[in-house]
């Protein structure tokens, strides 16, 4: 399994802002493991997974999951 953390702009609330996002992790792991800390849900987003304003955060979360 491919896992990578990509930097990726993301439109919330009327502004562009950078988050973190996980590649590779299924949406039906993090559900598993909800509720996850510092992550976020953007209203208008393609990805359905977890961002992360921070890289520290998205590690976090990843070495949280059960592999």
């Amino acid at each position: 399994m491919s896992v990578s953390i990509d930097l990726v702009n993301v439109y919330d609330r009327g502004k562009t802002v950078p988050m973190y996002h996980v590649r590779g992790v299924s949406r039906e792991t993090w559900h598993t493991h909800e509720p996850i800390e510092n992550s976020y849900y953007v209203s208008q987003d393609d990805y359905s997974t977890p961002l992360f304003r921070s890289y520290e955060s998205a590690m976090k979360a990843l070495l949280k999951i059960d592999w």
